[in-house]
């Protein structure tokens, strides 16, 4: 029986991360808004090795053989009631929807970032995102929710980026060579906004068919991200998690048509032709010198496919992987031609 539950990454107020994306600079001048399944699954397998490689061997063949997969963490912000609501990556196939109303501009759908749980069980048309009736926005028309799940501000926001020039350590020497005379350089870091009417925070969702045992060997791999954080530029203080939480999760419907919550690698055999997904570049890192890790192209979250494809973990380096297995989600086609 396939066992599924939700993590929610408590932090401390105004909490910030980095969480490097591929870019032309460094993996210091971009950062993704939240930690994709890769991230997540590298800060995991570094704490399942610290604590006993025998096991984490284990733990690596039936993530491969498909027996455990988790989702990329997206946001969640919760009330003073400790009431929870949690926001899911919009479907890529949206961006090419077909508004009938002419009141709404079509570029406001593409603007749509995240869409609640409650949207994305209901199968409401973009149409109804923003109908004032129906739903409500934060991070100015970037979240939207249903009315039910909640009343909001529209004028808060869930996150923000901020841009920070720095000076290489070079510069603070009395002497300067040929060699120090580098530009500034620039890091982008994600901040986690409170707000007088909610917390924000991280989750992610996992499912599994693990035996007990190796179940709460990877828990207990989960739990000790609250020692050694997450995401990058955790020596000054970035990628702090202060708590983490589980419950059961179960999603209220369900489908013949899905979407992936996670960065997938396709296996060599299978085929993804005929779903709606965006792809994106991830490792690459420099390793010192001229050396890097292996670039990966992957399967951004959100895609919307006919069949489930289960991905794969690839190496990318000397005793380095990058794991791309699926976690998927039902998705409600209503009111999508596909």
């Amino acid at each position: 029986m396939i066992d599924q539950r939700i993590y929610y990454l408590k932090t401390l107020s105004n909490a910030r991360f980095h969480f490097g994306e591929v870019s032309n600079d460094s993996s210091l001048s971009s950062t993704s808004a939240y930690p994709h399944s890769d991230t997540l699954w590298g800060a995991i397998l570094h704490n399942a090795f610290l604590l006993n490689e025998d096991k984490a061997n284990v733990l690596l063949e039936e993530m491969e053989s498909g027996k455990v997969a988790i989702s990329s963490a997206f946001f969640f912000i919760e009330n003073e009631n400790s009431e929870k609501l949690t926001f899911l990556p919009k479907p890529v196939i949206y961006d090419t929807y077909l508004i009938e109303n002419p009141k709404i501009d079509p570029k406001k759908i593409k603007q749509v970032e995240m869409i609640s749980k409650g949207v994305w069980e209901s199968g409401l048309s973009p149409e109804s995102w923003f109908d004032s009736n129906h739903c409500g926005s934060l991070q100015n028309g970037k979240f939207i929710y249903l009315k039910q799940e909640g009343e909001f501000d529209e004028n808060l926001s869930v996150y923000k980026k901020e841009v920070t020039p720095k000076v290489p350590l070079s510069y603070l020497g009395n002497e300067e060579t040929e060699e120090d005379k580098r530009s500034i350089y620039y890091q982008s870091d994600v901040f986690l906004i409170p707000n007088d009417g909610f917390s924000t925070g991280y989750y992610f969702l996992l499912k599994n068919n693990l035996d007990e045992e190796l179940f709460e060997f990877l828990n207990e791999s989960i739990q000790l991200i609250t020692n050694f954080g997450i995401g990058g530029d955790r020596s000054t203080g970035a990628g702090q998690i202060t708590q983490i939480e589980n419950d059961f999760f179960e999603w209220g419907f369900d489908s013949d048509v899905f979407s992936n919550l996670s960065l997938l690698i396709p296996s060599d055999d299978e085929v993804y032709r005929n779903g709606y997904y965006k792809t994106k570049t991830r490792g690459g890192q420099a390793l010192g010198g001229d050396e890097r890790l292996d670039y990966i192209h992957c399967l951004d979250e959100g895609g919307v496919f006919k069949n489930k494809l289960k991905g794969k973990v690839v190496s990318i380096g000397q005793e380095k992987v990058k794991v791309g297995i699926s976690y998927f989600a039902p998705f409600n086609s209503q009111n999508i031609n596909l």
